[in-house]
């Protein structure tokens, strides 16, 4: 997967990972709680084989390769996706 940078709304970067066909239909990974993008390594593996599908995975705020806030209290109580494409 090559590596990417995403920057959220409230300037954190995140990372993220896209593999695939570019043109193909997208799936978006999402880990949780604790994990990161590398759960998803097996499947985006298997996932890719046929080459038709653009695959994207990230470390959410705070986990994996993602950077975290500056303080515990900012880290989101639900789920927060970024709102920039890697596109």
């Amino acid at each position: 997967m090559q590596y990417r940078e995403v920057i959220s709304p409230d300037g954190l970067r995140l990372a993220a990972y896209e593999s695939g066909h570019a043109a193909g239909p997208e799936i978006l990974f999402i880990h949780g709680f604790s994990q990161c993008s590398l759960c998803w390594k097996r499947a985006v593996r298997r996932s890719t084989a046929d080459g038709t599908l653009r695959l994207a995975a990230f470390d959410i705020r705070g986990h994996g390769a993602s950077d975290k806030p500056p303080e515990p209290r900012a880290m989101p109580r639900t789920g927060s996706l970024p709102t920039t494409s890697t596109r």
